[in-house]
């Protein structure tokens, strides 16, 4: 498989994005904590690129993009890829959407563009293509050694502050307009989140990055509960897998394709970022993608449920 053999969609903003995508989101250790393997996601990105994944995504807050920045240069200098072969997306932190705070570090009174330019720093890159709001809540927030971290109450409990969307998007608009960032859009926005902004924008959003699968098509972007299931062993899955002789996940990876979504899923084993990308060389039946199409069931299983109380919560529309 090579980089030319992936499909693209061409955005609103005239990016084309590869529908196969490195993600390096934060993994769990033990504790259920989350932590960033950085070493394994250096390992995982040039190992990526070297296969012919050509779209890396990561974001301020899985706190590796300096891991991300070295693998990237590396392959540059080895003559693998240029930059413009490369897609690259980050996002903003939830604490830093205001783009009009004095006295702040990231050495700029806009945290906005303060948080880009951490970003491009440690990325190592002039400009990203996908620059994201990472999520719709927004935290005060307080500044130590340029880190930007949360305020809490007494009780430990983070205090949420209340922002514009469209005061934030505008921030946004403006990176554009710097050359900072080819394209801008927004992660976990419901419906009428995503109107708002539509009606308050000078650059339309070129997209909204979301939790879907085949239990969450998300056809509306509408929440339900979570259930204890897992889709990689739905006999459903298991049984269109085995007349392809492919793993389950290639199915679910291909069907999301077939379906038209950018996919991302992430990992740092070399076997699976392979088994990930290995799955153009295969199409599903009409019947096929009906069985799986009956899968959806509205089933997120992210539900953030530690910001249920923000007043910007997406998923309670």
């Amino acid at each position: 498989m090579t980089a030319n053999a992936v499909p693209h969609v061409k955005l609103s903003s005239g990016l084309h994005l590869p529908m196969m995508g490195l993600g390096t989101s934060q993994f769990v250790n033990h504790q259920g904590a989350s932590v960033p393997n950085l070493k394994g996601t250096r390992e995982a990105v040039e190992y990526a690129i070297d296969i012919g994944y050509r779209h890396v995504d990561t974001a301020y807050s899985y706190g590796n993009e300096a891991e991300i920045g070295t693998a990237i240069r590396n392959k540059i200098q080895q003559g693998v890829i240029k930059r413009e072969d490369l897609i690259v997306t980050t996002k903003l932190f939830h604490n830093l959407h205001r783009a009009d705070v004095n006295n702040v570090d990231f050495r700029t009174p806009d945290l906005v563009l303060g948080s880009i330019k951490k970003s491009l720093k440690n990325l190592q890159l002039d400009y990203v293509d996908l620059y994201l709001i990472h999520a719709p809540m927004s935290y005060q927030f307080i500044v130590s050694d340029e880190k930007i971290g949360y305020v809490t109450d007494a009780n430990g409990n983070r205090l949420y502050d209340t922002v514009d969307h469209a005061d934030t998007w505008k921030a946004l608009e403006e990176l554009v307009d710097l050359g900072l960032a080819k394209s801008i859009g927004v992660s976990n926005f419901n419906i009428r989140q995503l109107q708002h902004l539509l009606d308050n924008c000078r650059i339309k959003p070129a997209v909204n990055q979301v939790e879907n699968h085949a239990y969450l098509m998300q056809p509306q972007l509408w929440n339900k509960t979570k259930e204890e299931l897992v889709l990689t062993e739905d006999p459903i899955v298991g049984e269109v897998a085995k007349r392809h002789s492919k793993s389950p996940t290639q199915v679910l990876i291909r069907y999301m394709i077939e379906r038209g979504r950018v996919v991302i899923p992430r990992s740092t084993n070399p076997v699976h970022i392979k088994e990930n990308f290995e799955i153009f060389d295969f199409e599903m039946s009409k019947s096929e993608m009906s069985k799986l199409d009956g899968l959806d069931r509205n089933l997120r299983f992210f539900p953030f449920t530690q910001f249920k109380d923000a007043p910007q919560f997406p998923f309670n529309d």
